[in-house]
């Protein structure tokens, strides 16, 4: 239900992953980490085709700017927890467990990645001033 996207079972027009942040947003920030390894949960296709993270909308770039905009202060939970808080306020708790699994993921295997390249960012910048 939630964990690493190349793990979860999509099937067309019934359920797709949500990564959690958006890879869109994590790339923006200037991270780099392969779709198949991203945090994902499973949300059923009429659910995730609206979410604001998904699409081309103006909404949906500004969601990913936001999140982007995190990620790039180092502040990896608070990026995926805006999903969290916009999917329970539509949602309740139907997405709760599969949230829950994609943050143990994220914590264990995606944030540490991001840490580290944001302290070889910071390293770089220092060396360059």
């Amino acid at each position: 239900m939630g964990g690493v996207k190349g793990n979860l079972l999509s099937r067309l027009n019934i359920l797709e992953g949500n990564h959690i942040p958006t890879m869109r947003s994590i790339n923006i920030a200037g991270f780099k980490i392969s779709d198949n390894s991203g945090s994902v949960f499973q949300m059923l296709y009429e659910d995730h085709r609206p979410f604001i993270s998904t699409g081309s909308s103006k909404a949906a770039a500004a969601f990913r700017h936001q999140e982007a905009d995190l990620l790039g202060q180092g502040k990896f939970m608070e990026a995926f927890d805006l999903t969290v808080d916009r999917v329970k306020a539509i949602h309740r708790d139907k997405y709760n467990d599969a949230m829950t699994q994609a943050r143990d993921y994220y914590q264990k295997n995606i944030e540490p990645q991001l840490q580290q390249q944001l302290q070889q960012k910071q390293a770089t910048q220092q060396k360059t001033n």
